[in-house]
């Protein structure tokens, strides 16, 4: 496959911007969060461009397979999972008496935290699914 590249680590965590900017959104200015939301957007882009650059077969499939693949594996499941991870770890936490600094950090902390485990998984899941959409 071409874009094996960019299925494989240290360059495949670039496409985890999006969950790590959830993660940091209640200790980082929005700023620092735009900032990690730009690089999983620039990766996923990356990632569409080479496969029309190194196309797998047709370019139209091959572009179609990128771009469902980072739409699902970098973008939308572990954006969602770790938004709402971090988000019922907030919520549990501001029922309690913890310092505002332990309320703010733990979710931002467990988000971190769960994020290098999502990859194989979800990855895994991604190539099922987008083989069995566009063969």
């Amino acid at each position: 496959m071409a874009d094996a590249l960019f299925k494989e680590l240290p360059l495949r965590a670039l496409g985890y911007g999006f969950a790590v900017g959830e993660a940091l959104v209640y200790v980082a200015s929005s700023r620092k969060i735009d900032i990690c939301y730009t690089i999983g957007a620039c990766f996923i882009g990356s990632h569409c461009i080479y496969s029309l650059v190194a196309p797998d077969g047709s370019p139209a499939v091959s572009l179609l397979r990128a771009v469902l693949w980072e739409g699902l594996a970098s973008y939308l499941f572990p954006t969602l999972i770790v938004y709402h991870a971090s988000r019922l770890t907030f919520t549990l936490l501001d029922e309690t008496k913890l310092p505002s600094g332990t309320k703010r950090w733990v979710p931002c902390l467990l988000g971190l935290a769960i994020t290098p485990f999502l990859m194989q998984p979800l990855d895994e899941l991604c190539d099922n699914m987008v083989s069995s959409l566009v063969g």
